[in-house]
């Protein structure tokens, strides 16, 4: 005997209201800003948020920018004929230090904005980046160079921490408060606030270098204090989620948060929120079940832009010193690529540093917000948190695999491929095409409700853009029409023979 629910045709479908139809999802008609009209304190909340993503492009670019500069070379580096480098085995460190404390950081941060609050963690986290830029700033100071190294790295491993649990508790923030109509095109500013903290960071490295001190690289690294302490005021004035006040059955605190987000009750999708405590769960469950799909899609899209190189171009200053350009000259055309790099939202030499602007425009312009948004999507909301912590810490796994690996491929003292390494990273992102093709599916203008829906019912990743909840057809890809009829026929057939 059958219950209702276990009869499927075909095998991952239901009959009734679950069925892809023949047309995708149209979307709301308006105008972005139109859909902004009344919900201007909500998106002031979530922009002054970003912040967190500004300091993760900041701290990157000035930690690794310093790198190419003659008066870092000399402090932390080492003499190779008539030059000072960073030998290639402390620069993949350092260039590792950032996405291992990123991996760390997410998971214990995906952990402590459950039990806690996203608030906490955001405070939390400000606090660590601002011991952390104190240990970078002093480290120049002890006399054995590799104490100076290992104290640098020390720095680079705890803000990398801190920013792990930063970005994990902003995007889970963002995609628990904001509408449905408004999360992706938020969501997708994300890159944007990191190529803006990146050109701040290129910019004060170029400027500081030319002021004639012989440590301008510690006005570098001071700087970013000023962010830091901004991240930590807002973590005073932003509301607490009402989606986890919710699942710590704070419904009071809820409501008077969501009023004052201005948030309306059309706005939120929370009944998944209100009947599980997140505290109960654990990571294990992100890999059980219907979760286990949807975590290995965070993560697929959270790994997407290092394989598009952005590991690579975070020490693109570097990176042309090596191939043999100037140490002013590279960071202009860092400056100069992050700069081409927001408006999107010569031979040898210059085609290398050249094809790099482009390919950050590409990315910038497509798979680098986009992968934000579906790791931000995917999740159901009660493991919200931890999965998007288990992304993030796929994403500091690639990037600690390709901090470690690029050095030695490129760099004069080992590989020495310099510009030959696109040929490696042009392998990546083929890679990066065919798993995206095949594994991520649409879920634009979807509830939360709706997109748990989707993956209760198993649906294939291409069916997910043509799935309605009032259609009583599927067409399957243009070739053939289950009718409803001959489902009703099917069913019966299922349960009484």
């Amino acid at each position: 005997m059958h219950g209702e629910n276990d009869t499927q045709f075909p095998s991952r479908y239901e009959l009734g209201d679950d069925l892809p139809s023949r047309h995708p999802i149209s979307g709301s008609h308006l105008s972005l800003w139109d859909l902004t009209r009344g919900r201007r304190k909500l998106l002031g909340h979530c922009l002054a948020l970003c912040s967190t993503v500004f300091l993760h492009g900041y701290e990157f670019v000035i930690t690794a920018a310093v790198a190419s500069t003659p008066a870092f070379q000399h402090t932390y580096g080492r003499k190779q004929r008539n030059a000072y480098i960073i030998p290639a085995a402390w620069l993949a460190l350092w260039s590792a230090a950032g996405p291992i404390g990123i991996m760390v950081g997410s998971i214990i941060g995906g952990r402590l904005q459950d039990r806690y609050g996203r608030r906490s963690s955001l405070a939390l986290g400000s606090l660590l980046s601002i011991v952390a830029a104190a240990l970078c700033f002093v480290s120049d100071r002890p006399d054995e160079i590799d104490s100076r190294r290992g104290v640098f790295l020390a720095g680079k491993l705890l803000q990398g921490f801190a920013i792990g649990m930063l970005i994990c508790m902003s995007q889970t923030y963002l995609s628990e408060v904001l509408p449905t109509t408004l999360r992706g095109p938020t969501i997708a500013l994300l890159p944007m606030f990191t190529l803006f903290g990146q050109l701040i960071g290129a910019i004060i490295i170029h400027f500081s270098s030319k002021s004639g001190s012989s440590d301008y690289y510690r006005t570098a690294f001071a700087s970013q204090w000023v962010v830091s302490v901004f991240t930590l005021t807002c973590a005073v004035f932003l509301p607490e989620s009402p989606a986890w006040l919710l699942r710590v059955n704070e419904v009071g605190k809820a409501q008077k948060s969501k009023r004052r987000l201005n948030l309306a009750q059309e706005d939120t999708d929370l009944g998944a929120s209100a009947s599980s405590d997140s505290n109960d769960t654990s990571y294990l469950q992100c890999f059980q079940g219907g979760h286990r799909r949807r975590t290995i899609i965070v993560s697929f899209s959270s790994v997407l832009p290092q394989l598009f190189g952005l590991t690579l171009f975070s020490n693109a200053s570097y990176f042309l010193g090596m191939v043999g350009m100037a140490a002013q000259t590279s960071l202009i055309f860092l400056i100069l690529g992050i700069l081409l790099g927001l408006l999107s939202t010569f031979v040898s030499i210059w085609y290398t540093a050249i094809s790099m602007i482009v390919i950050v425009v590409v990315c910038t312009a497509g798979v680098w917000p986009a992968s934000h948004v579906i790791a931000s999507e995917a999740s159901s909301l009660p493991l919200r948190a931890k999965t998007q912590a288990i992304g993030w810490f796929s994403f500091g796994l690639a990037a600690t695999a390709f901090s470690i690996f690029f050095p030695y491929i490129y760099n004069a003292d080992r590989g020495n491929l310099k510009a030959k390494t696109g040929f490696v990273m042009a392998a990546f992102t083929v890679v990066g095409f065919v798993g995206t093709y095949l594994s991520l599916p649409e879920m634009k203008d979807r509830s939360p409700s709706q997109i748990d829906r989707m993956f209760e019912l198993d649906l294939p990743t291409k069916d997910f853009k043509f799935w309605q909840e009032d259609e009583r057809t599927l067409v399957g890809q243009g070739h053939h029409m289950i009718t409803l009829q001959a489902l009703m026929i099917t069913q019966v057939r299922h349960v009484f023979l």
